[in-house]
């Protein structure tokens, strides 16, 4: 039997555009996302809350993901992985926003419902997504640079970034710029 040579990371970022469309998509959501969980304490105490709000917001953001493990499949077949896809892109841009214009703590808690639609669907999509576009051979490759890209390139500069943007300006245009690099990432 003829051995099949398995492509390299480089190869496969050049004979699949779509596959680098896509990890750029998931570094920009994942920087603007990172940035805005940095320092969301402060926005929780911004509006009076304490620990106690600050940690129920974030039952509720990790609770919120497993309605998007049972919908998943349905929404799969309704809107295809690359709308899909778009829709969790939009949703954590969206939640970054709301939580910038969250008017109290209720409110910012509520918001954290939107993780369902953002990572909540984009945990599952991005598997999807390889296994339409890549070659199967890639799938475990492709898995682990997705991950690079939204745990390491995506959080690391998140984090880098949020620190130096509240350093030297407000929580405000912090979560201004959050919001501005999460809509790259739909775009």
């Amino acid at each position: 039997a003829k051995k099949h040579r398995t492509l390299s990371t480089w190869q496969l970022l050049q004979q699949y555009p779509v596959f680098v469309i896509f990890l750029l998509a998931t570094i920009f959501s994942f920087v603007g996302n990172n940035m805005s969980s940095n320092f969301l304490i402060d926005v929780y105490r911004s509006l009076g809350a304490d620990n106690q709000a600050y940690g129920i917001g974030w039952f509720v953001l990790a609770l919120s993901e497993i309605p998007a493990a049972l919908i998943f499949n349905k929404l799969l077949q309704k809107v295809g992985v690359d709308r899909l896809l778009l829709i969790s892109f939009f949703f954590t841009a969206l939640r970054i926003f709301l939580i910038l214009t969250a008017i109290n703590v209720p409110a910012l808690i509520a918001v954290q419902l939107f993780q369902m639609l953002g990572n909540g669907l984009f945990y599952a999509g991005n598997i999807q997504f390889i296994l339409k576009y890549l070659p199967a051979d890639c799938t475990v490759k492709a898995q682990a640079i997705v991950g690079a890209c939204y745990q390491g390139i995506g959080s690391g500069l998140g984090s880098l970034l949020s620190g130096l943007i509240l350093g030297m300006t407000n929580l405000t245009t912090l979560l201004l710029i959050s919001t501005v690099l999460s809509l790259l990432g739909v775009l």
